[in-house]
């Protein structure tokens, strides 16, 4: 027990910690499984951390759920706007707004995941928190771009299509 308690990393500490405020061992629990939760080594009181890991965590909670709202919203809306389309057989010239409205969704869903993310390793991250939002910031980064790009190149084609249209009338 003591050589697994040993081992645990800081960071799994912390976060064991976290999340086991209300666990009081029993009395006759060993020193190792004590000294994690009650009296950890090199650790004094601290109560404005722990409050902002809290505040750090709740607030991150309230971004990523924005994140998955606007997501949602999106693919209800697609979804909604791609039914209307087949059911009514329409052209694929109206389907170009319904596409532009689902990518600028997912491009505030993403926006909103990635600073969740960004929260969320604000309080004293560990070399791991720090290369998992790299990774997870270059991927949505990498997402956020390429769908900008086809929206943008969508959105010259609607406005080259209206164009067209409008020098045939005139």
């Amino acid at each position: 027990r003591l050589r697994m308690a040993a081992s645990l990393s800081e960071a799994t500490i912390a976060s064991l910690r976290r999340r086991a405020r209300t666990f009081r061992p029993p009395e006759h629990t060993s020193g190792a499984v004590r000294d994690i939760f009650l009296d950890p080594p090199n650790r004094k009181d601290q109560p404005m951390e722990d409050v902002l890991h809290i505040l750090a965590e709740h607030i991150a909670l309230g971004v990523n759920l924005l994140g998955m709202l606007a997501i949602t919203i999106g693919a209800i809306q697609g979804a909604i706007g791609l039914t209307r389309l087949l059911l009514f057989h329409a052209d694929e010239e109206k389907l170009g707004p319904v596409w532009l409205a689902l990518g600028r969704w997912l491009v505030a869903g993403l926006t909103f995941q990635l600073a969740a993310d960004i929260v969320e390793t604000t309080i004293a991250p560990s070399w791991d928190d720090i290369g998992k939002l790299a990774a997870i910031a270059a991927l949505r980064t990498m997402l956020n771009f390429f769908l900008d790009r086809d929206m943008e190149g969508l959105r010259e084609r609607i406005e080259r299509r209206a164009r067209e249209e409008e020098a045939m009338r005139a």
